[in-house]
């Protein structure tokens, strides 16, 4: 009896086995074999086979990952890219897209960087997916992307006639400066920098960057609360999107922050007087020595590092010096002056050693640690020394033309900023007499080693 039971029990679980494996609800597992995309490049178009075999592989900003022939519904695609010291990760969910360019999927940060002479190497993970959600993955390995097609965003300034140069700079007043963009339905812009964004706007194919509201700058991710005083030339991009993905992006520009300025404040100057003992420095520089005109202080406001530079007497740049004149005064006709010799007057700082950053014949740059201050000197060459003319009384009046300057610099050392240093007019009456002028001797604090 047992057995019988055994027996029937057995052929009944055969038949239900049978008749489970029979059934519709057991699907046989989908497999998705996409054809491998095709890389289209201004230079022509390459399967990724042919791509992944050429040794000398490149690729612009603007060439394109056609993916027509996979018909994926989904598309994610992983970048990692290096430039120089720096690498930068993204992901890119781009929906039911049949192809995209290097440009859409590129970190931001890569992005940021000088791709048209230094390329990103980057590496690209691509996850097509079908209806089912099946999903296939391609792969493009350290391949150089540069930057040398037009982009995708037209930026410019349109209230200027002058070409602008191959890296538009731009100071908060915006206005004028316009970004195009051909899109043919809703879409927004967003300015990506450096260290922050700024909010997204509803863009439709051409808007003004006066619309961007700078005081909303949201910080990136890790960036210190200073960051923007402490580098206020932000590199940028503006970015057009559409339902979350990367349309286009305009070449890279610099938009100047602005920051506060440096505190000046003059701290002497060469006493106005008549008698030759006291006026040993129109003396000195009327023998063709260099005359010390004013001393200022300039203090750091800021609770970071300042970097600024001087120029030396003789650097080749305008309008950091000044140009100033002596002129003579005939006593038989006192409102008669004549121009004797024109003379330049540049700023010479008094540093510490340690404060020195670069220095050669031409420039000199210092770094300025927050809250603290330095000194520096307004400096007259000498020149060529006065002829004496006969005349019995000889005046100086030193007229600045242009204000002298000092420029301020990025922590990259890159200048920023120029201030400058509204030196007062100076008058003296001093008697000129060779014998007098030859035996005076040089005042030890003017400390003429530089330059």
């Amino acid at each position: 009896m047992f057995k019988q039971f055994i027996g029937t029990a057995g052929a009944v679980l055969v038949l239900i086995i049978g008749l489970v494996s029979c059934s519709p609800e057991n699907k046989k597992r989908d497999v998705y074999s996409p054809p491998p995309p095709v890389i289209r490049m201004a230079s022509g178009v390459q399967s990724m086979r042919e791509f992944d075999a050429d040794s000398r592989r490149q690729a612009d900003l603007r060439d394109t990952v056609d993916l027509t022939a996979a018909a994926p519904t989904r598309v994610i695609v992983s970048s990692t890219c290096r430039v120089g010291n720096s690498s930068s990760h993204s992901q890119t969910d781009l929906s039911r897209a049949r192809d995209f360019e290097f440009a859409q999927v590129l970190p931001e940060g890569a992005l940021l960087e000088e791709l048209t002479t230094t390329p990103a190497d980057c590496s690209f993970e691509l996850n097509l997916y079908n209806e089912a959600g099946s999903n296939h993955i391609f792969h493009i390995d350290a391949i150089p992307i540069y930057e040398k097609a037009e982009p995708g965003v037209h930026l410019a300034n349109e209230a200027s006639t002058v070409p602008a140069p191959p890296m538009l700079r731009l100071t908060p007043l915006l206005e004028g400066v316009r970004f195009r963009f051909n899109n043919l339905g809703p879409a927004l812009s967003q300015v990506a920098c450096t260290d922050m964004v700024l909010p997204e706007l509803s863009f439709n194919q051409v808007a003004e960057l006066a619309n961007v509201n700078l005081n909303a700058a949201k910080l990136r991710s890790g960036r210190s609360i200073e960051i923007l005083q402490e580098n206020p030339r932000q590199v940028c991009r503006v970015v057009i999107s559409a339902q979350g993905i990367r349309m286009a992006v305009s070449p890279r520009f610099t938009l100047q922050l602005p920051r506060p300025d440096p505190v000046l404040s003059k701290v002497s100057q060469i006493a106005k007087c008549s008698d030759v003992e006291e006026c040993q420095g129109p003396a000195n520089l009327a023998t063709g020595k260099a005359l010390i005109f004013q001393t200022w202080r300039i203090e750091n406001p800021s609770a970071y590092p300042r970097f600024l530079r001087f120029y030396k007497k003789g650097a080749a740049m305008d309008g950091v010096m000044g140009s100033v004149s002596y002129y003579l005064k005939n006593l038989n006709f006192p409102t008669v002056l004549s121009r004797i010799h024109a003379h330049l007057l540049f700023l010479r700082p008094r540093f510490e050693p340690e404060q020195r950053i670069q220095e050669d014949a031409q420039q000199i740059t210092i770094r300025l640690e927050a809250r603290e201050h330095l000194t520096f000197d307004a400096v007259l060459d000498g020149g060529r020394p006065l002829e004496n003319r006969g005349v019995p009384r000889w005046f100086l009046y030193l007229d600045p033309v242009e204000q002298p300057e000092f420029s301020e610099l990025s922590p990259k050392l890159e200048e920023i900023a120029r201030h400058s240093v509204k030196v007062d007019s100076y008058y003296s009456d001093f008697p000129y007499d060779d014998d007098v002028i030859r035996h005076l001797t040089r005042n030890s604090d003017q400390n003429l080693n530089w330059p």
